[in-house]
């Protein structure tokens, strides 16, 4: 993914929910947390950070297990101030994003947990809505908004590849149009073996 790709995506997924008037953005680290700084950073709200993931190890590659485990900590040093400015206002919305939704398990998990401890800070009418760069085309539950719909592992502009080589190609993805896409994202079938990407970034321990 070009820089240029990915800076057209968060200005997409900016315009898509800037109608909600988010009270903040919320990034699932690891990989979450470069797109949900550049959307709020656009929203003009806070961030705050979530860690989530699915393996063991940060070895490259390895497939979910589907068990996610979560750590919400991290809200604990930026949830100093109530969410939103005063609790007669109408329900308000946090966005939650990562950079892929490999299967959906990781928001799937996450959400009830994060809704329930951010709730005391704005109020019990508190929504979520989701958001990721890449959508796997087998995820089960997708997220709200997305840029790609992708099948092969997907290397981010902020990440660096592994050093060995692997079999799994990179998917070359096209400069973006629209959100929420139906066909699978490519400039060229002709995607030479190079580094991968795991397909979801919670799969990585966080910090």
């Amino acid at each position: 993914m070009s820089h240029e790709a990915y800076s057209t995506a968060i200005t997409l997924l900016a315009a898509a929910t800037a109608e909600l008037h988010p009270a903040a953005v919320v990034g699932i680290a690891n990989g979450g947390m470069t797109p949900a700084r550049d959307l709020a950073e656009h929203l003009r709200v806070p961030v705050h950070q979530v860690n989530a993931r699915h393996n063991i190890s940060n070895e490259t590659h390895l497939q979910a297990t589907g068990h996610v485990s979560y750590d919400l900590a991290p809200l604990e040093t930026t949830l100093s101030e109530p969410l939103l400015p005063s609790r007669d206002e109408r329900p308000g919305t946090v966005l939650v994003v990562d950079d892929i939704c490999g299967t959906g398990a990781t928001f799937t998990a996450v959400l009830p947990a994060l809704l329930t401890r951010l709730r005391p800070h704005a109020g019990a009418g508190l929504q979520a809505r989701t958001v990721s760069l890449c959508r796997n085309v087998g995820a089960t539950e997708g997220p709200d908004w997305w840029t790609w719909l992708v099948d092969d592992w997907v290397l981010f502009p902020w990440e660096t590849p592994p050093a060995t080589p692997s079999p799994v190609p990179i998917q070359d993805l096209q400069q973006p149009r629209e959100l929420n896409p139906q066909q699978i994202a490519r400039t060229s079938t002709d995607l030479t073996p190079t580094t991968g990407r795991r397909d979801d970034s919670s799969d990585e321990e966080a910090p």
